[in-house]
């Protein structure tokens, strides 16, 4: 629930995945709003790119609340 407007910016996830453990799961939902009005895909394949993290699960337009659906992303840490 951390990924929503006015919460936090998606560059957050840098920060999530450089406290996890090499091997550690990193688990974020991101609402549509926010993702249609962040550059969270950008982090999210920068993050790869510079094999911090690698993207192993992703589902998208899932079912989040009765007002909006969300992505769901899980990387694997480095």
């Amino acid at each position: 629930g951390v990924f929503t407007l006015g919460h936090v910016a998606p560059a957050a996830l840098y920060s999530m995945i450089a406290l996890t453990r090499p091997g550690g799961l990193v688990v974020t939902s991101t609402r549509l709003k926010y993702y249609n009005a962040t550059d969270y895909q950008t982090v999210s394949d920068e993050v790869q790119s510079r094999s911090l993290a690698e993207l192993v699960y992703s589902a998208t337009n899932r079912p989040y609340t009765d007002d909006d659906d969300a992505h769901y992303w899980v990387y694997l840490a480095h």
